[in-house]
């Protein structure tokens, strides 16, 4: 009795709400940081591609992450955001300093001499980090306006659930999850073609309907066919 009354304790935190939102959160955040770091890797190793086939110029990196600041709600969050990641994967280690102060030839140290040896790729580095960092900045500044289309999605999906409840609807979990999975899979689709792809996407606005349009479908799929019993 004691082992089973020590399984049920166990159970019943695992199904606490405060335990359930703690690990979604923590989910969400490991998500959002994985993501990331996936598409700045990406970007950083199409862009060294592109540049040593002469299919683009570091000056068109240049002008590219300074066109794209203007498309963002905020440009200032963007480039907070930029600047940010710049300092995080660059500054700290002495690569800004080696690139752009002069060093003593006679007695560079191990970073000088690692910078100098490839210059030109971190150059482009530095800026496809801030190019990426500015669409990300963009995407941030975008959250209120989806949190809106995903509170209407949510409400319209409930009540589309209680009529299907009413009325004696079928009751089908696996839209509900199917729905699920594929509006977070999309939505990280979305966002990687949009940090990665600047041809594809070239403004804000048509990728900012395309979301809202995919969030607002998914959503209310995903909550019309949540459990009909509570």
């Amino acid at each position: 009795m004691a082992e089973d009354n020590s399984s049920q304790q166990k159970h019943y935190l695992l199904d606490k709400p405060s335990t359930n939102l703690a690990a979604s959160i923590f989910g969400l955040v490991l998500f959002v940081l994985l993501t990331s770091s996936m598409i700045i890797f990406l970007r950083i190793g199409i862009d060294i591609y592109r540049v040593s086939n002469g299919q683009e110029s570091i000056q068109g990196l240049m002008m590219l992450s300074q066109s794209i600041v203007n498309e963002s709600p905020s440009g200032y969050l963007s480039l907070k955001i930029a600047d940010f990641l710049d300092w995080v994967l660059f500054q700290d280690p002495g690569i800004y300093q080696a690139l752009t102060q002069a060093t003593d030839p006679a007695h560079p140290n191990w970073t000088e001499r690692f910078v100098k040896t490839f210059n030109w790729q971190f150059i482009v580095a530095i800026q496809s980090v801030h190019i990426v960092g500015i669409r990300i900045g963009s995407i941030i500044s975008l959250l209120p306006l989806v949190g809106m289309v995903y509170v209407l999605a949510f409400v319209d999906g409930m009540v589309e659930r209680g009529i299907r409840t009413d009325s004696a609807g079928r009751e089908s979990t696996s839209i509900y999850l199917h729905a699920k999975t594929l509006h977070w899979g999309g939505m990280m689709i979305l966002i990687t073609i949009y940090c990665l792809w600047f041809d594809v996407v070239a403004n804000a606005q048509a990728f900012v309907a395309v979301w809202l349009t995919f969030v607002w479908f998914s959503v209310r799929l995903q909550w019309k066919f949540y459990k009909k019993y509570w």
